[in-house]
């Protein structure tokens, strides 16, 4: 949103969920929770709960974790 004006509307919980999909947009190697929550100031557990909910909705998508063949 452009910083010279003013907000008449807030969706705050919308903003939180733009600016988690905003970040994971911008690696191109994925995020740790860790590594989300301290880019945005956030906590680790707001941004799982977040996380949790746009996964629901198909988007983001967790990477597969690689498995060992040893």
């Amino acid at each position: 949103m452009p910083e010279d004006r003013p907000q008449k509307y807030t969706a705050p919980a919308l903003e939180k969920g733009l600016d988690i999909l905003e970040r994971l947009s911008l690696s191109e190697t994925g995020l740790s929770l860790s590594e989300i929550a301290r880019d945005l100031g956030r906590s680790v557990s707001e941004i799982f709960r977040m996380l949790v909910v746009l996964e629901q909705r198909a988007t983001p998508r967790k990477a597969p974790i690689p498995t060992s063949t040893c």
